[in-house]
């Protein structure tokens, strides 16, 4: 058995033990939705303590043995935590820090960053209140990919530009009191042509221009300004087949893990789809090395989809799937 492993075993053991006193200890697993769930379904595992007038939240990734997030909470309601009242700190697989925000009443407060799963950093920017304030960056691979200005009084009144890492203009947006979409939103082809112009009144939209790649104008009807899903029915086709194939036509090694219950669990998969429909897989939550590189295998015959639209554009889009064994 792997050290990490049975640390994290007696962890949960000491958790569940120490979590008899409900009344300022709980704990529990989640499955990758965050949902509660039976422990061989789970994704993760949440302890968390009555500190004062807060409670403090921890959750901790299951197949690393590393912990995924802690924060502070002014409510326990329903089975659920609300109101983030603290700071927040939460971490990638690998154990280093993927963001940290403080919070005042379920609002964020001051400067937020985020960074990568190397250590860089991906985001810089601050809040007051809950709205953005004053500026914001934003970087991928090491390159600056967006910038923001906004009023200092955390109005949420600004304007945000967004580039492609070849440092083309993707989007820009002015915004209103409120942080609300106001004039006019522009959105562009990775050739620099314009692909979309939305005209907002202070959060208002009042209508679209739509524009091919060549930059013309060829109607008023595009996509929404939240990217369309992939095309759900062959989508949903294509995984349902690969979920048949494990479930009743699996390799002779792992049917007969199967048979002996040997392996049970959830295997979660992240399947993107990039702007010209090929499709890349990665284990993001594995239950065995032979199970996992099967299905791993599996998707790599997944036929090129249409990919997801946004702003009359073809962008990349990524789901989660969970596999049930």
């Amino acid at each position: 058995m792997k050290r990490g492993l049975l640390l994290l075993i007696n962890l949960i053991s000491g958790l569940l033990v120490w979590a008899q006193a409900p009344e300022d200890t709980i704990s529990y697993y989640m499955s990758s939705k965050w949902f509660r769930c039976e422990a061989h379904l789970a994704t993760y595992f949440r302890q968390a303590y009555k500190d004062g007038d807060v409670w403090c939240v921890k959750d901790f990734y299951l197949s690393t043995s590393t912990i995924q997030m802690k924060g502070y909470f002014s409510e326990y309601k329903n089975n659920d935590f609300s109101i983030e009242n603290g700071m927040f700190y939460f971490y990638h697989p690998n154990g280093k820090l993927e963001s940290k925000v403080r919070c005042i009443n379920g609002k964020r407060e001051g400067l937020y960053r985020s960074y990568d799963s190397t250590g860089r950093l991906t985001d810089s920017s601050w809040f007051k209140n809950g709205m953005p304030c004053k500026y914001g960056f934003a970087w991928e691979d090491g390159i600056l990919v967006g910038k923001a200005v906004y009023n200092d009084t955390g109005s949420g009144e600004g304007e945000e530009w967004v580039y492609y890492k070849n440092g083309v203009l993707s989007d820009y947006w002015r915004f209103c009191v409120g942080y609300k979409m106001d004039s006019v939103s522009l959105h562009y082809y990775p050739n620099s042509n314009i692909s979309c112009k939305e005209y907002f009144e202070c959060g208002k939209l009042l209508k679209y221009d739509c524009y091919n790649t060549d930059g013309v104008l060829i109607g008023v009807d595009c996509p929404p300004k939240e990217p369309e899903p992939l095309d759900k029915k062959d989508f949903k086709k294509s995984v349902k087949a690969i979920y048949e194939r494990i479930r009743y036509a699996p390799p002779p090694d792992v049917a007969a893990m199967i048979k002996n219950k040997q392996l049970r669990g959830v295997i979660l998969l992240q399947l993107c789809v990039d702007m010209k429909g090929y499709a890349n897989v990665r284990v993001l939550k594995g239950l065995h090395p032979v199970l996992d590189k099967y299905i791993y295998d599996l998707f790599q015959d997944l036929p090129r989809f249409t990919p997801a639209r946004e702003y009359n554009r073809p962008v990349e889009s990524c789901e989660e799937i969970e596999i049930v064994i």
